[in-house]
């Protein structure tokens, strides 16, 4: 009885001089087989190539976004602490924590930080919004106290602090807008690069007015 032809996976033709091997079937005289898997294996090589380039420049384009969002969020911070203090200056009044009610000066004003009533962690989408971030002492109420939402250690707290600066009606209002969850928008590293260059600038044009 005739065997039956079988194709090679390699050269394609039909024979029925065949060998069998786990990576398939191929002409008896060896060498389909063996430029198979050689070709394989210059395949495999290429595919990790781009993977692993591939993989890299994800990592640098993350870390690069990373670095860019940091530097906005740096420069947002300095922003509304210098647009706070100079709010402050006008109406000559003493800058204050919103969440202990501690009174800044020239000697401790470092102290002074933009401090976000929803953490950056658990609310991203209001990392960079005016509406989430007001005055608060660094170390302790921000850091130590971990922002002082609802008051610690004899304080009011943040809350209340919003209450007090804005009337219960309007606190009330603003707390249920940043309750609301919004989808967090996808930025580049160059919108972040944008909206710093943005603030920088105003950042600058503040700073002047203060000095004056």
């Amino acid at each position: 009885m005739p065997v039956k032809k079988r194709k090679c996976k390699y050269c394609k033709t039909y024979t029925d001089k065949f060998i069998v091997v786990p990576a398939g079937t191929f002409c008896d005289n060896m060498d389909c087989a063996v430029r198979f898997a050689m070709d394989k294996r210059q395949k495999d090589i290429e595919k990790a190539r781009k993977k692993k380039a591939k993989e890299f420049k994800e990592r640098v384009g993350l870390k690069r976004k990373t670095s860019e969002k940091e530097l906005a969020q740096r420069a947002f911070n300095k922003w509304l602490k210098l647009e706070y203090l100079l709010e402050c200056k006008s109406k000559g009044k003493q800058p204050e924590c919103i969440s202990c009610g501690k009174l800044f000066h020239s000697g401790n004003m470092n102290d002074l930080c933009a401090g976000h009533y929803k953490t950056r962690g658990a609310r991203p989408d209001l990392a960079l919004n005016t509406l989430n971030v007001w005055p608060q002492c660094n170390h302790r109420c921000n850091c130590q106290l971990s922002g002082n939402i609802s008051g610690a250690m004899g304080t009011k707290g943040y809350t209340q602090g919003l209450s007090d600066w804005l009337g219960n009606e309007k606190a009330a209002s603003l707390l249920e807008t940043l309750d609301k969850r919004r989808k967090t928008i996808k930025y580049t590293p160059e919108d972040y690069q944008r909206c710093r260059k943005w603030i920088s600038a105003r950042s600058r044009a503040l700073q002047m007015e203060l000095n004056q």
